[in-house]
C-alpha cells in the first residue's frame, strides 16, 4: 500500500515538474503548412491573456469581433541557417529589425511603419519603457504600434505638439498590438484598444517564431487568429463598400467587403516577407521555400 502511494506521489511529481518544460513556447506552428484545419490554430485562438498597462483600454478578444468569419493564417520561410550566429540571436535580430521589414521595399524610407507605441504626439516615458522591451531577449509586455494604410484616406482633425487641434488632414491609421507572451525563439502580439491609438482593425493573436529543423536550415514563421474589430470606422468603410456594390451592379469582379480589411493585412505580410527575405539573402541565408497559407473560416468554429 505504502509502495502505491509513493509511486502515485511520484508520478504526480513527475507531472508537475514536465508540465511547463512541455510548454516552453508560446503558440504551435502548424505540422502542416498548408493545413485547412481550424483545431491547427487552437493554442492562438484559445490565448486570452489580461494587462494592467494603463495606456491599454482593453485586449481585442476574438470572441469579440464583428461578422460571420474568422482569419487563420500561417506564413512560413526556410531558409538556410546562419554561417556563424544562433538561431536564437537571429530570431533576435529578426525581430528588432520589424520596423525596416514593415517599410517594404517601396515605401518611404523616411516614414517609420512600425515603433513603440507613445501616447502623445512626440516621444514619451511610455515609448522608451517599450522600447527597452522590446530590445531584450523577453520582449512580453512591449507596447507597439503598427502603422496601416487604410482602405481610404482618413481625414481627422490633427494635434499639433501644443496639444490644440491644428486642422483637417490625412493620415494613417494606426494599429497597436501588446507583446503577451514571449521565449527565446517565439512570441505573441495581442491587438489592442489603447487611449492613442484607438481600435486596431482586427481582434485576436499573432504569433511569430523560429525553429531548427535539424538538416541546415531553420524556418521563421507567422499565424494568426482573428477577426473584424467591432469599431465604428470599420462598420462604416464596409457599409460604404456595400452601397458602392449595390449601385454598381452589372460590374464582373466587385469585390467582397467583408474581406477587404484581411486583403488588406495580407498585402502587408507579403510586402513584410519580401523585405525579410531580401535581409536574410544578404546575410547569407538563402531562401528554400516558402509557405502562405491564409484563409477565412465560418464562425463560431
Amino acid at each position: 500500500m505504502r509502495r502505491s502511494i509513493l509511486l502515485i506521489i511520484g508520478q504526480s511529481l513527475l507531472l508537475l515538474l514536465s508540465g511547463p518544460a512541455a510548454a516552453q513556447n508560446c503558440f504551435d506552428p502548424l505540422a502542416s503548412p498548408m493545413s485547412q484545419q481550424p483545431a491547427d490554430w487552437k493554442r492562438l485562438i484559445d490565448w486570452k491573456p489580461t494587462t494592467t498597462n494603463p495606456e491599454v483600454v482593453e485586449l481585442q478578444r476574438i470572441s469579440d469581433g464583428r461578422g460571420s468569419n474568422i482569419n487563420l493564417d500561417y506564413y512560413a520561410y526556410t531558409f538556410k541557417k546562419h554561417p556563424a550566429r544562433t538561431i536564437q540571436e537571429v530570431f533576435q535580430r529578426t525581430r528588432r529589425s520589424f520596423e525596416t521589414y514593415a517599410r517594404g521595399s517601396k515605401r518611404d524610407p523616411g516614414q517609420q511603419f512600425f515603433l513603440p507605441y507613445r501616447s502623445g504626439s512626440v516621444p514619451d516615458t511610455v515609448q522608451k519603457e517599450s522600447a527597452k522591451l522590446w530590445a531584450s531577449s523577453q520582449p512580453a509586455g512591449a507596447l507597439m504600434t503598427f502603422v496601416l494604410v487604410s482602405h481610404q484616406p482618413v481625414l481627422v482633425l490633427r494635434a499639433t505638439l501644443e496639444g490644440k487641434l491644428g486642422g483637417l488632414g490625412v493620415v494613417l491609421e494606426q494599429g497597436d498590438v501588446l507583446a503577451t507572451c514571449s521565449t527565446e525563439l517565439d512570441f505573441i502580439f495581442t491587438t489592442a484598444h489603447t487611449k492613442s491609438g484607438g481600435w486596431h482593425p482586427v481582434s485576436g493573436n499573432r504569433g511569430f517564431g523560429m525553429k531548427d529543423n535539424g538538416d541546415g536550415t531553420w524556418t521563421f514563421y507567422t499565424m494568426a487568429a482573428d477577426r473584424r474589430a467591432p469599431y465604428l470606422g470599420g462598420r462604416m468603410a464596409e457599409a460604404d463598400a456595400y452601397r458602392r456594390n449595390a449601385s454598381h451592379p452589372f460590374e464582373s469582379k466587385q469585390s467582397d467587403p467583408s474581406e477587404a480589411l484581411y486583403l488588406k493585412g495580407h498585402e502587408f505580410w507579403l510586402a513584410f516577407f519580401a523585405a525579410m527575405i531580401e535581409d536574410f539573402e544578404k546575410q547569407g541565408m538563402t531562401i528554400v521555400r516558402e509557405t502562405v497559407n491564409s484563409r477565412r473560416y465560418a464562425y463560431p468554429l
